[in-house]
């Protein structure tokens, strides 16, 4: 009897360790499978990445580094500024031509991680670097860039800006002309005075009632362009201009 119980023992143990076995290479499988899909995924975006680049290249792509640094005020408060600038400080510095694309380089030199928001547009995260910085606060090395994380790989109009890293971003800049707002998401940060202006120029080589080449159409501008947008200055809306 004793002898029945301890086979029967063994074979249900032996039977759960094959179900386990089983188990275990169908997620070691469909890790794999899951693991080579997102690669493919990365790869498909560098492509469309470096694609963008080229193509921005053709158009005399602006390249533009900022950087993000902490200081005090005259009272001894944390002062946060975008390229050592107050809110009000003069002239403008990041000044892009409607339609143009642009690479911004975000380089945090600060102990915080910073929530940076382009007000109009939206944007692609290109990738990270580790960067090095003296006692002076002087990016001395820039290191191996690596790719975004997984949930960073659509649209954005925030970025997070990771201390001691250079964070790269891209994007086409309009429809509209006009002044607008780069700054930290912290509220705290952004009202002492992690917080610039940009100006949006006009452009009289760029139509925004037209189909940008190369582009698909949810991509142009075309889809916003009504009568009634000044700021377009459309040839199509504004031909007298």
């Amino acid at each position: 009897m004793l002898d029945h119980y301890k086979k029967a023992l063994k074979t249900s143990e032996e039977k759960r360790q094959t179900e386990q076995e089983q188990i275990n290479k169908q997620l070691k499988e469909l890790e794999e499978r899951l693991a080579e899909r997102i690669s493919k995924q990365i790869n498909n975006r560098d492509k469309e990445i470096m694609d963008s680049i080229r193509q921005s290249q053709k158009h005399n792509q602006q390249l533009r580094k900022n950087l993000l640094v902490e200081s005090t005020d005259r009272f001894g408060r944390p002062l946060l500024l975008l390229n050592n600038m107050e809110w009000f400080d003069l002239p403008l510095t990041e000044t892009p031509y409607n339609g143009t694309i642009e690479i911004w380089e975000l380089y945090n030199v600060t102990p915080d991680t910073h929530p940076i928001h382009l007000h109009l547009v939206q944007f692609q995260i290109l990738n990270r670097a580790p960067i090095t910085v003296d006692k002076k606060g002087n990016i001395i090395n820039v290191g191996k860039a690596k790719k975004p994380d997984p949930n960073e790989m659509g649209w954005k109009d925030t970025i997070r800006a990771n201390p001691g890293e250079v964070t790269r971003i891209i994007t086409r800049f309009g429809p509209f002309t006009g002044t607008y707002l780069w700054h930290c998401h912290i509220l705290e940060h952004e009202d002492h005075d992690m917080m610039r202006p940009y100006e949006v120029l006009q452009n009289h080589d760029f139509d925004p009632c037209i189909f940008i080449p190369g582009e698909c159409s949810s991509d142009s501008f075309i889809q916003c362009c009504h009568e009634g947008d000044i700021n377009f200055k459309c040839k199509k809306c504004h031909p007298k201009e």
